[in-house]
């Protein structure tokens, strides 16, 4: 079949079909402040329809239905939660990753990070540099940032011709973490990232990989406001383009992220990298994995969310009805979801140390790159009180644990 419609990385026409869904919301970092009650058509849905293609010339996959109007408003809203360091885990991960960039800066000065979010990555490495930039559209990395006197927020989008002219200094190293997940022309970004860079100058990039995305069936993590999802080889054969070259590749939270350090060079030889072809199998498996998990959903009684985050906003989208019904309440650490509702839903969000999970017969683990630690953490402790005695699934890797007993589920492609 033939789309009228061109790759966003490489102007090819060659397109295939990978999967499509409905019901999809503007923005999962949100929640709602006030219960939605009504189980008509909108209960649990958002507006949106989500087309998913790969490109057969240089394997980028993105949404064909992406609305950037939409999208932005959402951005500029005030409402969009942007994920916060709240456990031992990502922490570990920030001092990992500080570890990393300063193997890589010990001649270089001034740092820039692109849509810094919570800041904690900043934090750390602030005192590792001269001098550091963020920039975001909002507002609310000046406001974290504010005690530290060699950090300058830049209000604003990201592109070479509005920020060079705000900057007193020539950047070294580049930040840019889940963001280009999030750009409708990650082109554009990529190349002026580059541009802002004199030769030897390192930029580091981070995205979900879409390769674990895809085996693991991951469908909730198919949503609107990730517009792309890149792979190894994708990323690595353009930035040899802008002659950046490879100089570590890291595979974060067993391979759910991805990581790329480049060094900008006078010249690169271009390595063409083979990239994995998803198929046309792919929108039947993943409708395969949403029919399994709603059936199996069916069979209880009362069910609970581990994790109120953007993944749960996600995966209620993909619920019928009938399970949606059985959802009692969300649970999350982050205290800014905490007293809120998952979105177009009555389900209410509680903090871990406030729930009674006695009555509840499945827990799901909505949480991909935490479920192990917080299974540890949390829900061991629940089973050990005598608290919990019922099943719980692992939507990361399609596993359930019944009664303890591991069942692992097919999943190739």
């Amino acid at each position: 079949m033939k789309y009228n419609a061109k790759c966003p990385c490489c102007n090819s026409p060659k397109l295939k079909y990978i999967f499509g869904a409905k019901n999809a919301f503007i923005s999962v970092a949100e929640v709602n402040k006030y219960p939605y009650a009504n189980y008509n058509k909108q209960y649990c849905r958002g507006s949106l329809k989500i087309q998913i293609m790969q490109c057969c010339d240089c394997g980028y996959v993105y949404n064909l239905k992406f609305d950037e109007i939409k999208m932005n408003k959402a951005y500029y809203n005030g409402e969009y939660i942007t994920p916060v360091s709240i456990s031992k885990t990502m922490n570990s991960y920030i001092k990992f990753l500080k570890d990393k960039i300063n193997k890589y800066s010990y001649d270089k000065k001034v740092l820039l990070e692109i849509a810094p979010g919570g800041c904690d990555l900043l934090f750390a490495l602030s005192n590792d540099f001269d001098f550091v930039y963020s920039v975001d559209p909002s507002i609310t990395p000046s406001l974290l940032l504010k005690d530290k006197k060699n950090i300058q927020h830049i209000v604003g989008s990201f592109s070479y011709s509005t920020i060079s002219k705000r900057l007193s200094h020539n950047v070294d190293f580049i930040i840019a973490r889940h963001l280009l997940e999030h750009v409708n022309n990650p082109l554009v970004l990529l190349k002026d990232m580059v541009s802002l860079l004199d030769d030897n100058g390192i930029i580091y990039i981070e995205t979900p990989n879409a390769t674990d995305i895809f085996h693991y069936k991951r469908f909730y993590e198919i949503r609107h406001e990730h517009c792309g999802y890149w792979q190894k080889s994708t990323l690595i054969n353009i930035m040899n383009k802008f002659k950046c070259e490879l100089i570590e590749f890291l595979n974060l939270y067993d391979g759910q992220w991805i990581g790329w350090f480049f060094k900008k060079k006078k010249d690169v030889i271009p390595k063409k990298m083979n990239f994995v072809s998803f198929g046309k199998k792919m929108d039947y498996l993943l409708n395969k994995e949403i029919l399994r998990i709603n059936k199996m959903l069916l069979g209880y009684k009362n069910i609970i969310l581990y994790g109120a985050g953007s993944h749960a906003n996600s995966f209620i989208t993909y619920l019928n009805k009938r399970v949606i019904k059985k959802i009692k309440f969300a649970v999350d650490k982050d205290q800014r979801r905490v007293n809120s509702y998952l979105q177009n839903s009555n389900i209410y969000i509680y903090s871990p140390c406030s729930i009674d999970i006695s009555k509840i017969d499945c827990i799901v683990m909505v949480m991909p790159i935490y479920e192990e630690i917080v299974f540890e953490k949390e829900i061991k402790n629940f089973i050990t009180k005598g608290e919990y005695n019922g099943d719980i699934l692992f939507t990361s890797t399609g596993i359930k644990l019944l009664k303890n007993k591991e069942i692992k589920c097919q999943l190739k492609f």
